[in-house]
């Protein structure tokens, strides 16, 4: 008897024992089909392991050899969820059309798995069980459902076009007014509901994963004692014919503070580079800068101003083909961000067409942004709006990805993870859409590569949000500062008071940093860490004998400079510690952050010898330190940078069996360069 077809918003299910009833079975006319009113009893009342589900707008054909091969991928590997790519039918000729991996990051509701895919009921089943009913919104449902089940089980894509789809043949609408470009869709006023419904399911999920944030706190304020207050960060290659429009919305800001203007040019050939260089002539506070490297996109770009010397307390962002909407955006920008203060700023814009003229959706102001839930919802959602304001001291601490995609997406996360984020909701801004941008008319692979990335992005701070609570959670479990009443110290456990009250002065130090304190603590945590993994309390806790009181004296001036332990109680590999340190160092160091990207300026040349070559390195950062004078005199002035006292104040290192430290070298030659120092 053949199995009814139902509909849940716009999928069709249907169930089967094999391939080929699975086959007969698929859903064929446009219904009417029977609606899935509850998602928990439906699923319980289907007679077998798997649901089929298909776009209701598409004809999609998948024969009995191609069904087995979906169904044994989820027999064999217990997936919640089976994909995989299809041929497309379009205008008569058929294309590949691939799909993406699912992942970790994958938040996003719009991730495309295609018109086709196979559903575990078992593993449905579970995650309602689980974590209660769905949304009744069809929708909203599948969502909530494909998230809970990427909790236990995998979402499983077959890298092989295993099905056709085309289009059904629709009515064209009537609806009155223009069309949104899909990607700004999610932010039109219309929507603003349903992505509300959206966000509330995805914190829940963050939560969940133990990757949902508190609110953030405000930056901490800093001096503005530097020439230029702000600079309008301008990267640019080969837009000559909307640079000089770009620029003179830039000159025309009226502000209570003095400003610049950064143009990196990106190796321009179409006549850009003949136009920057006339405006610097003809105005000093505009910089033409030409990059040291060819192989930079926009990400290396930014790195390249925010990191030049003249660039200022604030840096903010205006693209080579938009424009400022009004003389007062620069201002309305920086006033956000002393107001908070915050460690980023975002403003709203309209979108126009090159004739300047208003197109759909026209506000983009991302009013799903909240101050309380914002910095999570940012993982569900494509971007965080325009234009992007920053505060310099903090932004050089993270860089830019050198890349031309989602650059700013991915300093947006991280930004967000450690501090609040200022809005702005009135229009200041004019994104002009033409058939240059950089996102118009993308061919499906490099689509799939920008939504990959994305993902990627997300997956890596969905990681470090998770790390990041556990460490919260250790230190308020661990904080406390509780003691037994009426119970007299001995001896014995004297060191150890001392150390738990240096712990807590650790502890106290990381609260501060975390609620805003000094922004040079940026997404580090503190900086003298004394109980992480692979760390143990001997060193503090024990006795000092009278043999070792030259070795004691010496770890009491670094007690507080000790990033781990080697051996520790949980028996981390000293390699895994070296290359923990070396993260933990570019965090809260920020001298020796800047000192580790100077290495990509460095360059070397091989040389055969005969039976053996040598590489040698020039490396510009080192320039200085390799020529110091090493005659006797010139050495005995010296401080030893070896000597703790002599040390940088954020430098932290591994204490070695009780006689050394392994220590990041500040000036490093290689991606991880350490230097050892004996404690006697």
């Amino acid at each position: 008897m053949k199995t009814s077809v139902y509909q849940w918003g716009r999928l069709l299910l249907w169930s089967a024992p094999d391939e080929i009833q699975a086959a007969l079975r698929r859903p064929s006319g446009s219904g009417p089909f029977r609606p899935v009113k509850r998602p928990s009893t439906f699923f319980k009342n289907l007679p077998a392991d798997y649901l089929l589900a298909m776009d209701a707008q598409k004809d999609v054909l998948c024969g009995p050899p191609e069904l087995r091969r979906l169904l044994a991928v989820a027999r064999d590997t217990g997936a919640g969820l089976v994909y995989s790519d299809y041929v497309e039918k379009i205008n008569g000729r058929f294309a590949g059309h691939p799909v993406n991996d699912y992942q970790p990051g994958s938040l996003r509701d719009d991730f495309h798995f295609g018109p086709f895919f196979i559903l575990s009921v078992r593993a449905a089943l579970s995650a309602i069980e689980q974590y209660g009913a769905l949304p009744g919104d069809p929708d909203m449902a599948f969502y909530d459902l494909r998230l809970r089940i990427s909790l236990e089980h995998d979402l499983i894509r077959v890298p092989e076009s295993l099905y056709t789809v085309s289009a059904k043949e629709r009515v064209p609408s009537k609806k009155p007014g223009g069309k949104s470009e899909a990607h700004f869709s999610y932010v039109a006023g219309e929507n603003l509901l349903r992505q509300k419904k959206l966000e509330k399911i995805a914190t829940s999920h963050l939560r969940r994963l133990g990757a949902r944030l508190p609110s953030r706190p405000a930056a901490n304020r800093q001096p503005e004692e530097i020439l230029w207050k702000a600079s309008i960060v301008i990267p640019v290659r080969n837009r000559r014919k909307t640079i000089a429009d770009a620029i003179k919305s830039a000159l025309a800001q009226k502000t209570d503070f003095p400003f610049n203007i950064l143009a990196v040019d990106n190796f321009s050939t179409d006549g850009t580079t003949e136009l920057l260089k006339d405006f610097a002539a003809r105005y000093p506070h505009v910089h033409h800068l030409v990059p040291f490297r060819r192989d930079l996109g926009i990400g290396g770009c930014w790195n390249e101003a925010i990191f030049s010397p003249h660039c200022g307390r604030y840096a903010v962002q205006l693209d080579s083909d938009d424009l400022y909407a009004s003389p007062r955006t620069l201002q309305t920008m920086v006033d956000a961000l002393r107001k908070g203060p915050c460690a980023m700023a975002v403003g709203s814009y309209t979108l126009v067409n090159e004739r300047g003229k208003k197109i759909p959706p026209g506000l983009i102001d991302h009013r799903e942004w909240t101050v309380r839930n914002g910095h999570n919802n940012l993982l569900r959602v494509g971007g965080i709006g325009a234009p992007r304001a920053f505060d310099t001291a903090v932004l050089r601490r993270i860089g830019f990805p050198n890349v031309s995609y989602g650059e700013d997406y991915a300093v947006a996360l991280k930004l967000s993870r450690e501090y609040r984020i200022g809005r702005v909701y009135q229009s200041i801004y004019l994104c002009r859409r033409w058939k240059d941008n950089t996102d118009a008319e993308l061919s499906v692979d490099k689509q799939n590569r920008n939504d990959f990335y994305k993902d990627r992005l997300r997956t890596l701070e969905i990681k470090a949000r998770q790390q990041q609570n556990r460490r919260e959670r250790f230190q308020t479990t661990s904080g406390s500062g509780k003691t037994i009443p009426d119970k007299q110290p001995s001896p014995a456990n004297a060191n150890q008071i001392a150390a738990r009250k240096i712990e807590d002065k650790n502890q106290k130090e990381f609260r501060h940093s975390r609620e805003g304190g000094n922004p040079e603590s940026f997404n580090a945590g503190f900086p003298v860490a004394l109980r992480l993994p692979g760390m143990t309390k001997k060193a503090l806790a024990a006795s000092p004998q009278i043999s070792d009181r030259q070795r004691v004296s010496s770890a009491s001036l670094t007690s507080n400079r000790h990033f781990a332990e080697f051996p520790g109680e949980r028996s981390k590999t000293l390699p895994a510690l070296c290359r923990a340190l070396v993260e933990s160092q570019k965090k809260s160091w920020p001298a020796y952050a800047t000192a580790c990207r100077g290495l990509a300026s460095a360059q070397t040349r091989k040389l055969s010898c005969g039976d053996y070559s040598v590489t040698l390195q020039y490396n510009p950062a080192r320039a200085i330190s390799s020529g110091a004078a090493v005659d006797a005199e010139s050495i005995r002035k010296r401080p030893c940078f070896l000597c703790a006292e002599n040390r940088p104040a954020r430098q932290s290192g591994i204490l070695y069996r009780d006689d050394y430290q392994i220590l990041c070298n500040p000036a490093p030659i290689f991606e991880r360069h350490f230097t050892v120092a004996a404690l006697s």
